[in-house]
């Protein structure tokens, strides 16, 4: 079995439990910098959640 077919076969065994996250720099039309953080729960395709700070360390 080759790299590719272990890396795929895992991720169709695994896909349930799998989540990926995304972090996108916006500047709005203020000229202010947002931080969006989304995690994506792959098994369903949905958004687990998401947070819009202004500064990526904020709470």
């Amino acid at each position: 079995m080759n790299r590719e077919a272990a890396g795929a076969d895992f991720l169709h065994d695994h896909h349930e439990v799998i989540a990926a996250m995304d972090l996108l720099v916006v500047v709005i039309v203020a000229f202010r910098t947002l931080y969006v953080l989304i995690p994506i729960r792959h098994g369903r395709r949905e958004i687990v959640h998401s947070n819009v700070p202004r500064h990526p360390t904020a709470e």
